[in-house]
């Protein structure tokens, strides 16, 4: 199904339903104009996808995640966990010296063949660049889904004759929690490396990360997993530091946080006199039913970190 190019001039934002192709088309062409933005929030998780080329782009100051499609590749997304998403596409303007561009990719669901997407009169960005480079990138463009059903797999591709390359991330509506809560801290089953760090003179044990796995919390769902993560930081570091932690399920990569650390400035290491904890930084992992075993990996080796986990008190049982 192919989309005439007119009805996607400068159209920032789709929203809708995908439950019907052509109830998504009807959208497509009604859509209506929205002003482009990119914040960091708690709410929109990027997906990882199966294919595509990882990226870096710098916007504003921030560093984001980002991955890249060739004319004639295609990446994949599982969004079988999720109710609504979110695409986000920016033309790579490295190879021209146009001021504005045209670019085509095609989205599908569940292997089917996809609809073919048109992007018209997009400018580079002035706040955008590839890390490490000049290369200009182009402004952002969204896409966003709601009532996803029985749509578990995101087909996203260039065709063979699309002229240029495009920037891809995919995002998942992620539930909020809050800390009103009463929680309890929850041991890994099994870890390598046991820490305790102090804070207004009261210990808490914390776990240390490493990518072969031994970390591993075991639980059954449904139940929710409240996360605080710290890194140990040179004592004279004063910048932030950027960690993205992913989550494995069963031993399948389900989901991955970007965590921003700074320095804590009443926490310490109880052994460690060379390191300080950053603050620590939370996220929630919303636990389905039956038995799961939950490890961590990092994008890179840079930093010890450490993770402490707890539960609600209400999923706690009486033999706890």
């Amino acid at each position: 199904m192919e989309i005439s190019l007119k009805h996607f001039i400068n159209t920032k934002k789709i929203y809708g339903s995908i439950s019907n192709s052509r109830f998504f088309l009807w959208l497509v062409l009604f859509s209506v104009i929205f002003p482009s933005s990119e914040t960091k929030s708690s709410k929109w998780q990027k997906i990882t996808p199966d294919g595509g080329e990882r990226v870096v782009l710098e916007i504003i100051g921030n560093e984001w995640e980002y991955y890249r499609l060739e004319p004639g590749e295609r990446m994949t997304y599982d969004v079988s966990d999720y109710s609504e998403c979110r695409i986000i596409t920016r033309a790579d303007f490295r190879d021209t010296r146009k001021k504005e561009l045209v670019y085509y990719f095609r989205l599908g669901w569940n292997d089917e063949n996809g609809d073919l997407i048109a992007r018209a009169g997009i400018r580079a960005s002035k706040n955008v660049r590839l890390k490490g480079t000049k290369y200009r990138v182009g402004e952002s463009q969204i896409v966003e889904f709601s009532d996803l059903h029985d749509n578990n797999k995101l087909t996203l591709e260039l065709n063979d004759t699309a002229e240029h390359p495009v920037y891809f991330r995919v995002q998942y509506l992620k539930k909020e929690f809050t800390d009103e809560t009463e929680y309890t801290s929850y041991d890994p089953s099994h870890h390598e490396v046991k820490v305790e760090i102090v804070t207004h003179e009261t210990t808490s044990d914390y776990y240390l990360i490493d990518n072969s796995g031994k970390l591993c919390y075991e639980i059954i769902g449904p139940a929710i997993l409240k996360i605080n993560v710290r890194i140990a930081m040179d004592l004279n570091e004063k910048n932030c530091v950027r960690k993205q932690l992913d989550i494995y399920d069963n031993e399948k990569m389900k989901d991955s946080e970007e965590l921003q650390f700074t320095r804590s400035k009443v926490s310490t290491f109880r052994d460690n006199s060379l390191f300080i904890p950053s603050k620590a930084e939370t996220f929630y992992i919303e636990i389905p039913k039956g038995k799961h075993q939950y490890r961590f990996k990092l994008s890179d080796n840079v930093n010890h970190v450490y993770v402490r986990a707890y539960i609600p008190d209400d999923d706690l049982s009486p033999d706890s």
